[in-house]
């Protein structure tokens, strides 16, 4: 019986009947999934907790407890700390000098001094487009 498949007969599909009666599964996304089982009650507490509100109240336990982990996790999503933006400013010799003129009316001799030689450093370092 080389060759043959009769003995496998008995596992093919039947004529008009799906082997996936009840059809594709959906694809749900990681977030979806993990949203899902937040608002499911949690069958391990004593309560009515849903999964989010047992997370919430374990996160609780430990920052009570002192654990800096769950400080630093829960307040850093409450209060996210800015992250920090840099930008070029271009500005002509002429403005530069008019900002130069309020900015320094209140500064000592020597102060107006330091100013300066610290925005030529920086100055001498940039590209010379700002005239």
């Amino acid at each position: 019986m080389a060759g043959s498949s009769d003995h496998l007969q008995k596992y093919r599909w039947q004529k008009g009947v799906s082997g996936n009666p009840r059809g594709r599964p959906t694809n749900i996304s990681f977030e979806t999934s993990v949203r899902n089982w937040f608002v499911k009650k949690n069958p391990d507490s004593a309560g009515e907790l849903s999964n989010q509100d047992s997370v919430v109240q374990a996160l609780g336990e430990k920052m009570l407890k002192g654990d800096i982990g769950a400080c630093r996790l829960v307040f850093e999503r409450l209060w996210p700390i800015p992250q920090r933006q840099e930008f070029d400013v271009k500005v002509a010799a002429h403005e530069l000098a008019q900002v130069l003129e309020v900015v320094t009316i209140e500064l000592s001799l020597d102060d107006r001094s330091k100013l300066l030689d610290r925005l030529r450093t920086y100055i001498e370092g940039q590209p010379n487009d700002l005239t």
